[in-house]
């Protein structure tokens, strides 16, 4: 039987975000996430980076973002709390718009990664699959 090993230093929150564009068209949706939506909120000290997943079976929410964050407390912080008062037009009809979003912050407990993964850093991009199962395991 293997034995996982704990992953040394990884990030110590996650910004964990489910969105359905419901009437925004898809292509519309994506634009304003890829290029007017994540990159305010990766100027914002403490998230370490974005990753957007799409769903490929027919279930709700479809659309996933993650965001690795240095600590819990960023998502409270007085630059991410402006993000949403200072956002353009466009970004706050989208929001209206959306089907569905659900935001939620999460504090790290642990992290492992099985024993015959060979990675040299743990980045923020580093081990996404591995996080992801991890988190949807306690859904």
């Amino acid at each position: 039987m293997s034995t996982y090993k704990k992953v040394d230093n990884p990030p110590k929150g996650l910004i964990f975000v489910t969105s359905e564009p419901g009437p925004v068209p898809e292509a519309e949706f994506n634009d304003w996430y890829d290029n007017e939506h994540i990159p305010p909120r990766l100027r914002v000290p403490g998230i370490l980076s974005s990753t957007r997943y799409k769903a490929v079976d027919s279930l709700t929410p479809s659309w996933l973002a993650l965001y690795d964050i240095t600590s819990p407390d960023v998502a409270q912080c007085p630059e991410y709390k402006s993000l949403a008062p200072n956002a353009s037009q466009r970004e706050k009809k989208i929001m209206a718009d959306l089907g569905s979003i659900n935001r939620r912050t999460y504090k790290l407990l642990i992290s492992y990664i099985h024993p015959n993964t060979e990675f040299m850093y743990y980045g923020p991009r580093s081990l996404r699959s591995q996080k992801l199962f991890r988190l949807l395991a306690l859904v």
